[in-house]
């Protein structure tokens, strides 16, 4: 895959839409945390078994500033697939 730049990248911001068909997921994962003195990992948040997520719900949880970053990183994502230079992320 070839590298890729986004340039002129921007959002503008038109409102909020009330969507009737959101996808529903529930997110699962463990966040660890490398101690680079000792090379060693440790767990920093368990998001498994009865602390996963919920999409959409969780996004309620945010401040505006943390949605507008969600849409930024999405927005991102859309541009590069659309352009068909998204590598999923790898």
């Amino acid at each position: 895959m070839a590298i890729t730049s986004l340039q002129q990248f921007s959002i503008t911001p038109t409102g909020r839409a009330n969507l009737t068909q959101i996808p529903r997921a529930t997110i699962t994962g463990v966040v660890e945390v490398l101690n680079e003195a000792t090379n060693t990992w440790s767990v920093l948040a368990d998001y498994t078994g009865a602390n996963a997520l919920e999409f959409p719900t969780e996004m309620r949880n945010r401040t505006d500033a943390e949605v507008a970053e969600v849409v930024a990183v999405v927005s991102r994502m859309l541009l590069l697939m659309k352009a068909g230079v998204w590598d999923g992320g790898q």
